[in-house]
């Protein structure tokens, strides 16, 4: 983060850090995945009975976050911190909703979190922050190694709440590519391991 930026931006916002890290910023996204770590871990515990490993789950809401971080547009009237929390949501209980799916187990089991309280950032261990920040950069970089630009692009854009038709109306593609192009990223991402 710009010595000249802090100094304007002493106490910035989630939205101003998500616009920064947008724009290159690397210290405004490691600031963002930061504060953002215990929502995550709290945002995944909800699924620890889904089967799925933990590492997994907060791996797919690591995921919705750099999604969120990457495609948040204020423009759309949301806080960032609703566009995240829908982002991780999405990400995760799409890679369950896939596993009970396997399992036949009906998806009338998964309950989104919307009224669920996370825990303050700032009450987290520091050890698992750096962890967890280190894991961050690892996984965005490995995404980045193994996605296409369309299929990040589609990947992200779904997370953060677009509908196909949607999609392909901003990307000029059709919506049977898009639906190729997520396919293609979830199993890409899916054979990430950090």
């Amino acid at each position: 983060m710009s010595q000249h930026w802090q100094e304007n931006h002493p106490n910035p916002t989630d939205e101003q850090l998500a616009l920064g890290a947008q724009g290159g910023d690397d210290g405004c996204r490691l600031q963002l995945i930061t504060r953002y770590i215990p929502v995550v871990k709290a945002r995944v515990s909800g699924y620890a009975d889904s089967g799925l490993e933990p590492e997994d789950l907060a791996q797919e809401g690591m995921i919705g976050l750099m999604g969120a971080i990457d495609f948040y547009d204020p423009d759309r009237g949301a806080s960032f911190h609703t566009f995240a929390l829908l982002c991780i949501d999405r990400s995760v209980i799409s890679v369950v909703r896939a596993s009970l799916a396997a399992k036949k187990i009906p998806r009338s089991t998964l309950v989104p979190l919307e009224d669920f309280e996370a825990e303050s950032p700032r009450d987290d261990n520091p050890e698992d922050i750096v962890v967890a920040n280190e894991s961050a950069h690892l996984l965005t970089a490995k995404m980045q190694q193994v996605l296409s630009a369309l299929e990040w692009r589609v990947f992200f854009l779904y997370l953060g709440g677009c509908e196909y038709e949607d999609i392909a109306g901003r990307l000029q593609i059709s919506p049977k590519a898009v639906d190729n192009a997520l396919c293609r990223a979830r199993s890409k991402i899916r054979s990430i391991r950090l």
